[in-house]
């Protein structure tokens, strides 16, 4: 890390796999040099195909660009408001998590700055014992 303040830091890809292929999970000693061959041919066929993943976005249409990358969100999507229902306090979380999904914009403020205002207005006005038994814990 200090180094990264005086020079650049050279990124290697073998660097990341180095851990799995050295390893005891990656079979018996005398075998283990064929995990390397496995990870870097996989890492070659990468190194080959950017050129076409690069240009890949461009020949698919926006709208279904932007279907796809919303069906990778969905599970993350999923965990955020699983989390943020978890605790006592359920429903100033959620309609921050609705503001500051919304494009609301009132008095040169955006929608973060009103998710936080709404979110805390609603927990005080509607979940007050819940907050002070959150406060005092």
């Amino acid at each position: 890390m200090l180094s990264a303040f005086a020079a650049p830091v050279p990124v290697n890809l073998g660097n990341f796999v180095t851990p799995l292929t050295a390893g005891p999970d990656a079979g018996p000693h005398r075998q283990r040099h064929w995990s390397v061959y496995v990870t870097s041919g996989g890492l070659l066929l990468v190194a080959l195909t950017a050129s076409v993943a690069g240009a890949l976005p461009s020949a698919v249409p926006l709208a279904l660009l932007f279907a796809v990358a919303g069906l990778g969100l969905i599970s993350v999507l999923s965990n955020a408001l699983t989390e943020m229902v978890k605790g006592p306090l359920r429903l100033g979380p959620l309609f921050a998590f609705v503001v500051a999904s919304s494009e609301l914009s009132l008095g040169g403020f955006g929608p973060a700055f009103w998710a936080l205002a709404i979110g805390m207005a609603v927990t005080l006005l509607l979940e007050q014992a819940e907050w002070r038994a959150a406060r005092s814990a």
